[in-house]
């Protein structure tokens, strides 16, 4: 930087009041910006600043000044506070590394022979410290995803991070039938974790919803082995195949006109269950088929199966039906 030059400007080097308050008002800052004064220029882009927090002032050196406004009288200057900005991922990170890292915040105006014994030139600075050494280090603020892979490397391992919250969030709206907010939210997650395998899942869950069976296909298609053998993506999967069969042949007020024609007719019991299961109607399928369990039992059993695999082994309707399915075949 050009000596006497702040933002590209020239200006004159004046003495500075001292008063606990700037004269003129200050300007708008945005957010994550803090109001300074420069009380002193360095060199190399280096300059000392009195800054202003509420009632309190502290002065200290600063690198990387952004100028957003001075003038020739006080050249007051705004400073983007990256600390500000980095530090909310770092513990969003941190917080769903199931307690293998550990974060610890140092003020460096406190503790400058820390910051000495680093080499910190320049603030955010973050070190990633195992068994009491120093093994990593960034400067500045980076993307989220930047800062799990900086984890991941410094521990050796990777991170399994909880996403407990996200994925209660997603079911919920699926559970809404708000399958289009759903779908967005697991677009951008599917991008960044392609190991949760119960995204997948809820994703064709979702396409399902939606009638995209076309999309469906095509996503299924692009999956790769180690996911289409996972058991919830298997499931999504089945419940998207009967689903897909179910566009075809009678309608629901036809199969219930058949049956009851003929009641013990398996064919039009496993096919109106079909039905009840492809339109969420998940008890009066489960009931259509344990009633007639004992007149049909191989077919039946083989049915329930495909549903509980469909549903997942986690979901509350198959641990309801497989107890009542144990109960009658034992019974």
């Amino acid at each position: 930087m050009p000596k006497n030059t702040v933002g590209g400007k020239k200006y004159k080097q004046q003495k500075h009041k001292t008063d606990d308050q700037p004269n003129k008002p200050l300007l708008e800052r945005e957010e994550g910006q803090e109001y300074a004064v420069v009380t002193k220029l360095l060199g190399n882009s280096r300059v000392s600043a009195l800054f202003y927090d509420r009632d309190l002032k502290r002065e200290r050196e600063i690198i990387c000044i952004y100028a957003a406004g001075f003038d020739d009288e006080s050249y007051k200057v705004f400073t983007k506070n990256n600390c500000k900005q980095l530090t909310p991922l770092l513990e969003k990170v941190v917080n769903n590394s199931n307690r293998k890292v550990k974060l610890v915040k140092i003020n460096i105006d406190e503790n400058q022979q820390i910051a000495a014994q680093l080499r910190i030139q320049s603030i955010p600075a973050v070190f990633a410290f195992k068994d009491g050494q120093p093994v990593d280090a960034f400067q500045g603020v980076i993307p989220e995803k930047k800062i799990v892979e900086f984890i991941e490397k410094s521990l050796g391992e990777r991170l399994e991070e909880d996403h407990t919250v996200f994925y209660e969030s997603v079911k919920n709206l699926i559970n809404n039938k708000e399958y289009g907010e759903a779908k967005n939210l697991l677009e951008n997650f599917l991008i960044e974790n392609p190991q949760e395998f119960e995204s997948f899942a809820l994703y064709i869950n979702c396409l399902d919803g939606l009638g995209q069976f076309e999309e469906a296909d095509e996503f299924c298609k692009s999956l790769n082995k180690e996911t289409l053998e996972n058991t919830e993506v298997k499931g999504a999967i089945q419940k998207l195949s009967i689903k897909k069969e179910n566009l075809k042949g009678p309608n629901l007020e036809e199969l219930l006109a058949q049956l009851n024609n003929k009641p013990n007719d398996i064919n039009t019991i496993l096919a109106l269950a079909d039905k009840y299961f492809a339109n969420d109607m998940i008890d009066e399928a489960f009931s259509l088929l344990l009633s007639n369990y004992k007149n049909h039992k191989e077919k039946i059993k083989i049915k329930l199966l495909d549903f509980f695999e469909a549903l997942g082994g986690n979901n509350l309707k198959t641990i309801e039906y497989r107890k009542k399915f144990s109960s009658i075949m034992f019974s």
